[in-house]
């Protein structure tokens, strides 16, 4: 919270995340009609519009809210890709959305409220976990098996939010090793990958959260010390 009251100790009006996301999809939009069919030109524009919002970015404000609730500002600003940047002429501006979302988001998550929970107010492993799992369906289902740059965007956000809320989460109350493999269970039964249409949809989703699960089972045990 530091940077917004010292922009405006300095006189300096610093933009909101969605102010600084929202006028950067902006200038994508003008530099596509500019320049329909000139795609030099208008990758001068876009990389002008790119400056602009990086540098509006680092001091952006934000409300603070639950972690997870940044996960759907990110997949509601990823869907924009498709409706906006669905073309191939515009996969230049696509490729610069999405990194603006992924930049976006990283910027929201400073702002989660959780983040600094430690003691009893933190979540257990399995609760952090459990969200976890839940953010992937979630992106999964929003971009299906199509978008495919979307749906890893989603993954890697839900993966962020973990790893922050991990960081100080209280071992769970069951015995780890158990949770653990309970855990592993239910990843292969909701993503299968025994099939090849099943790994070609599934497999970065369960390697994702089997990943996470081993960091889970592995800060319960050190949290019990």
């Amino acid at each position: 919270m530091l940077a917004p009251v010292m922009a405006l100790a300095l006189g300096v009006c610093a933009q909101s995340v969605d102010t600084a996301l929202s006028d950067f999809l902006g200038e994508l939009g003008k530099a596509m009609k500019q320049y329909p069919k000139d795609a030099e030109l208008r990758g001068k524009l876009t990389g002008v519009a790119k400056t602009k919002f990086d540098t509006a970015l680092k001091d952006a404000t934000q409300m603070e809210k639950p972690g997870w609730d940044f996960l759907s500002d990110m997949l509601n600003d990823l869907s924009t890709a498709d409706k906006k940047f669905g073309t191939e002429g515009s996969k230049a501006e696509r490729t610069l959305w999405v990194a603006a979302c992924k930049n976006a988001f990283t910027r929201r998550l400073t702002f989660a409220k959780e983040k600094e929970l430690t003691g009893d107010e933190a979540a257990r492993t399995d609760k952090v976990f459990s969200d976890l799992f839940d953010g992937v369906g979630k992106a999964k289902k929003r971009f299906g098996d199509t978008s495919i740059d979307l749906r890893s965007a989603g993954y890697q956000a839900a993966k962020d939010i973990f790893t922050v809320l991990l960081k100080n989460a209280r071992a769970s109350e069951r015995e780890p090793s158990t949770v653990y493999a309970e855990q592993l269970t239910r990843i292969d039964k909701s993503f299968p990958i025994v099939t090849e249409t099943e790994k070609k949809g599934n497999s970065e989703p369960n390697g994702v959260l089997k990943t996470a699960a081993k960091s889970a089972l592995d800060r319960a045990i050190a949290a019990n010390k």
